[in-house]
């Protein structure tokens, strides 16, 4: 876990023990997209009414778009509040030079699919027609993640539900804090 996200983790913890008249309740789940259910994040014993999501780090791009908000419309109550991080598209051939780079990334890669596979070296393409980086080894396709387009992915999260409260941008990432509608 990088050390942004423990110091927050343990920044949420202290203010809950701190003030336990606040309506803060931290509950990190350490599992898949796919796996939550309403249980996991809104526990029956839980004291308040409406909750606050995070989700850092460009994940919703390894996902299918329709999947990923889908995945979030069932999981969230009206009123909710989610913080989202993602990559923009401003400049694909920075994007594409940065997972280039990365050898960790692609060794996690080489030794995750080399268990399956005969597979030595991941290639690494820009494909505009998806706006996604893609890994390939071989003719398999190992990795993808989309890269946003702002206004495209606005109009997208709010007609799924999601008004847009506030957002902030730098370089090619942005972070929104969006209203479940």
């Amino acid at each position: 876990m990088n050390f942004f996200i423990k110091g927050f983790i343990y920044g949420l913890r202290n203010l809950a023990q701190e003030y336990p008249d606040s309506k803060i309740m931290f509950k990190g789940i350490n599992g898949l997209f796919e796996d939550l259910t309403r249980e996991n994040i809104f526990p029956s014993n839980s004291k308040y009414e409406k909750s606050s999501h995070i989700c850092f780090g460009n994940t919703v791009g390894n996902f299918d778009q329709e999947e990923i908000f889908g995945i979030f419309n069932d999981n969230m109550l009206k009123g909710d509040l989610l913080l989202l991080g993602i990559q923009l598209a401003f400049d694909p051939d920075r994007v594409l030079r940065q997972y280039e780079s990365n050898k960790r990334f692609e060794k996690l890669l080489v030794n995750s699919i080399s268990k399956k596979l005969e597979i030595k070296k991941i290639d690494w393409k820009w494909n505009s027609e998806e706006g996604q980086i893609e890994a390939w080894a071989g003719d398999i396709l190992v990795f993808r993640s989309k890269k946003y387009d702002e206004e495209e992915f606005e109009n997208f999260v709010e007609k799924h539900s999601f008004l847009i409260v506030k957002k902030f941008v730098e370089r090619d990432v942005a972070l929104y804090v969006m209203k479940k509608e």
